[in-house]
């Protein structure tokens, strides 16, 4: 069966200047034709398979950077929960709470209703398919959070550098 050999018979009869022989094409043989148009032609299940592979890139990325800023957050947040009433609270641990807190909410607040700022690019770019560019924004969310956090955790130990050692995280 030489696939080439009907779609080129085929599509002439879809093409035919005479109305009798370009109706006289069943549905599954004009499904044929532009199914072999679309995929076969040209090697454009290539191109197919290589977007299901840059897909499935792209997924891997953006889980491993959702679990990893995932994972920063819900730290910051336990280790702020978990502190006792009775004792007297980090204030560090305030801070890193409010910051991670703070840096969600704006996010998202972009995201949904904002006209500047990068969740509002990462918005725009996801609407104009460029993929590139939105893992280019999360991951500028990704390091200016880490940057953040790093230098809120470098202000604490130079503060609280009496008591190295001593403060568990």
């Amino acid at each position: 069966m030489d696939l080439a050999y009907y779609y080129e018979l085929w599509r002439g009869m879809m093409l035919s200047a005479d109305p009798a022989v370009a109706d006289a094409v069943a549905w599954w043989q004009e499904f044929y034709v532009k199914f072999y148009m679309a995929f076969i032609e040209a090697d454009r299940w290539k191109q197919y398979l290589d977007g299901i592979g840059t897909t499935l890139t792209a997924t891997a990325l953006a889980l491993v950077l959702g679990v990893v800023l995932g994972i920063l957050v819900a730290l910051v947040r336990t280790a702020h929960d978990q502190q006792r009433a009775d004792r007297r609270r980090n204030p560090f641990l305030g801070l890193f709470n409010g910051t991670c807190s703070s840096f969600i909410t704006l996010v998202t607040a972009e995201m949904l209703g904002a006209k500047y700022g990068i969740g509002w690019y990462i918005n725009w770019q996801k609407e104009m398919m460029a993929y590139a560019n939105v893992y280019t924004g999360l991951i500028i969310i990704a390091v200016t959070f880490f940057i953040l956090i790093t230098l809120l955790f470098k202000f604490r130990d130079r503060v609280l550098a009496w008591q190295k050692g001593v403060i568990k995280w």
